[in-house]
């Protein structure tokens, strides 16, 4: 077999760089949504569409968030080499959920917050979002609860006021460790209109109206900053690679038959 020229491929890989970054596709050709849809699943899937376009930053249907792309992309490549399409993506990220909550409830804290994020990069599902969001506050990773609650509220599909409100709270929790007051009385208000008199909610309102009045400074908010517990050290890559095998072992996509009731059935309420 012959050697490319390193010229030449350095040449070509600059220019499919240069072509992915310009003339990216648009952000819907990265989802697999089968045809023949009832209503309801049509407009369940819309919201999904609607979602990837709008976490990809798009501009007129064209992406400009790259990351967020390349992970759109990478869930296309896998859909395709799996013949998997939306219904068994969903239905994965479900039972995957279903799996972090049993490890949750025996303990597996770690292993638990690992399946949640596998659920939610298979299928953005706002339970298993918020979930994760729960477990991520516990180990004090506030910028993950950030993004995965503003995913879960802004999806489209969270319809249960409590459920909302866990989401809002968990957001201005994080916020409020973040430094983001303003934002995160924001949130606290939002989640009192759905849970009015809900005790743990008022009482971070408290906590976030009166950092909002005493910490005003930038050296007061560094100070602030400073005291804030810090989350799990970093891992090795190889220590990283090691807990993505064990949590992935035994782990498969579920597929839905073309032919199966559920996808005649009604979509899941949030």
């Amino acid at each position: 077999m012959s050697v490319p020229n390193p010229a030449n491929m350095e040449a070509f890989l600059n220019f499919f760089k240069s072509d992915m970054i310009d003339n990216p596709p648009a952000p819907r050709t990265y989802l697999r949504i089968p045809k023949n849809l009832t209503p309801e699943w049509e407009s369940f899937f819309e919201k999904l569409a609607v979602f990837c376009e709008n976490s990809c930053g798009s501009v007129n249907g064209i992406p400009n968030n790259t990351h967020e792309r390349v992970a759109w992309e990478k869930r296309q490549w896998i859909m395709d080499d799996e013949n998997l399409d939306e219904f068994d993506m969903w239905l994965t990220a479900t039972n995957t959920k279903e799996k972090g909550n049993e490890a949750l409830r025996n303990g597996e804290s770690e292993k638990a917050f690992g399946l949640y994020m596998l659920s939610v990069r298979t299928f953005p599902c706002p339970h298993a979002m918020n979930n994760l969001a729960a477990c991520a506050l516990k180990e004090n990773r506030f910028s993950v609860v950030e993004q995965h609650t503003t995913k879960a509220l802004t999806i489209g599909y969270l319809t249960n006021p409590v459920k909302h409100a866990k989401a809002l709270y968990r957001r201005a929790k994080a916020r409020c460790h973040l430094g983001n007051f303003k934002e995160g009385v924001e949130d606290i208000n939002l989640a009192l209109e759905l849970q009015p008199g809900e005790t743990a909610i008022l009482a971070l309102k408290d906590e976030l109206t009166q950092l909002l009045d005493t910490v005003v400074s930038a050296a007061s908010l560094k100070r602030y900053l400073d005291q804030q517990p810090q989350p799990p050290a970093k891992i090795s890559w190889s220590q990283g690679l090691n807990k993505a095998g064990q949590l992935i072992e035994g782990w498969q996509y579920d597929k839905v038959s073309k032919d199966s009731p559920l996808r005649r059935a009604p979509p899941p309420v949030y």
